[in-house]
């Protein structure tokens, strides 16, 4: 079931600005669409939220809601506490970074910087 949750984002002077948006919440994770992301023929990108940071979970977006909330289920069986706002443990913390952004990438998550590096829906 969707709920609003509160996320953080870059404007575009580059300032962090606080949104709230409709989110599928799984665990302590939020999947969203993401703001301003849009594949080459217009479909919705999407997200996925650390909640109690309100800060990206995972540096990659998706195609598919679908597809986002697999990785938040997978990214859930880690042992993580995601209802905690930081993770303490620097060592943790590296690996766990690690370990987020290849599971997102084995379900085809990519990076944007530029309208250019944006896919066309259904690539992978």
């Amino acid at each position: 079931m969707e709920q609003q949750v509160s996320i953080w984002c870059i404007d575009a002077a580059g300032e962090p600005i606080k949104r709230t948006v409709d989110a599928l919440v799984i665990g302590g994770l939020a999947v969203h669409s993401a703001a301003g992301i849009k594949t080459s023929d217009g479909a919705p990108s999407y997200s996925i939220t650390h909640i109690a940071s309100g800060k990206r979970a995972s540096p990659l977006y998706f195609e598919s809601k679908e597809t986002a909330q697999k990785v938040a289920e997978i990214l859930t069986l880690l042992p993580v506490d995601w209802s905690a706002c930081q993770f303490d443990d620097p060592y943790a913390r590296q690996h766990l970074a690690l370990a987020i952004k290849a599971i997102s990438a084995l379900f085809g998550g990519y990076l944007v910087d530029h309208a250019i590096d944006e896919p066309a829906a259904g690539s992978a």
